[in-house]
């Protein structure tokens, strides 16, 4: 059976967290999500393909932005759900951070309209990742699209930090696909830097494939993270997130053993600074639907 680990997951409940940017969606996901639900969601992908059932091992929570990071670190610091392998929680990257005790990772939402353009390239920034490479915490990078050169060029500058790339760069059309190629080339090229295949657009058969062509060229099989994001399963069922990322990659790349040790995972969260798991995480990719106007 293969094992998963979910890279990029949510849970909220918009009763006790303040979230104003759901106000800004269609309301379909304005409801609690928790553990139990990305459970319930692998349970039911596994009753329904009994010949293809999974493992799913537990996952990686990315912080939500939410007006009340305090409240968000509190919630999960109590959280002790034993499929929450890991948190890549909210701070302003600097050389001065606030960063959760248990936090394995530090992510700054660089694609929202409070972050100023050119965030990543500022100095402070700059210091901040270097302070991160220096304490082996990856950060998670969700940024513009058209801000992926800007990225490429923080990253240059701080070659040794583990950086993530949320969601392919939110590449959501051969335009800025073809615009961003020389971006995510430069970004795969640095060894430490990871990328999320989730979150686009599955609707343009030609995209998908020039897409995920454009990420195993850029980066590799190993460096591709397989990632639900957990309550987008509201709008793409795990069969169909499960069965794109088997046939996206060959079987044979999920055994490589320079990365996995023990029984081979179909799913990696790349280096989580001091993730307690016995499994060396490995990735296959995910096609996801971006339909609704929301990424996170």
């Amino acid at each position: 059976m293969q094992r998963i680990i979910d890279s990029h997951f949510h849970i909220w409940d918009p009763s006790v967290q303040p979230l104003s940017w759901l106000d800004g969606t269609d309301g379909s996901i304005t409801r609690r999500y928790d553990m139990d639900c990305l459970k319930h969601a692998y349970a039911s992908y596994n009753e329904h393909h009994p010949d293809a059932a999974v493992n799913f091992i537990g996952g990686v929570y990315v912080e939500v932005d939410t007006d009340d990071t305090s409240l968000e670190d509190r919630l999960l610091s109590e959280n002790h759900d034993p499929l929450l392998l890991a948190t890549s929680m909210r701070s302003t990257v600097g050389p001065v951070m606030r960063v959760p005790l248990y936090a394995h990772g530090v992510r700054e939402p660089l694609h929202t309209p409070a972050s100023p353009r050119g965030r990543c390239l500022q100095d402070d920034f700059i210091r901040g990742l270097q302070l991160m490479a220096d304490k082996n915490m990856p950060f998670d990078a969700c940024v513009r699209v058209d801000e992926l050169d800007d990225l490429a060029q923080a990253c240059e500058q701080v070659p040794e930090a583990t950086v993530i790339v949320d969601h392919m760069g939110n590449i959501f059309d051969l335009h800025n696909l073809e615009s961003s190629s020389d971006a995510l080339h430069r970004l795969g090229e640095l060894p430490n830097v990871y990328v999320k295949v989730s979150g686009y657009p599955t609707d343009d058969p030609r995209f998908v494939s020039t897409l995920l062509d454009l990420a195993q060229a850029a980066f590799s099989n190993k460096r591709l993270l397989y990632a639900s994001i957990g309550l987008s399963l509201a709008y793409t069922p795990i069969s169909t997130v499960i069965c794109r990322s088997c046939s996206t990659v060959s079987r044979e790349t999920t055994t490589s053993s320079s990365i996995t040790r023990g029984t081979p995972t179909i799913s990696s969260k790349g280096k989580y600074h001091d993730l307690q798991h016995p499994v060396r995480r490995r990735v296959l990719p995910l096609h996801h639907h971006h339909e609704r106007g929301w990424n996170h």
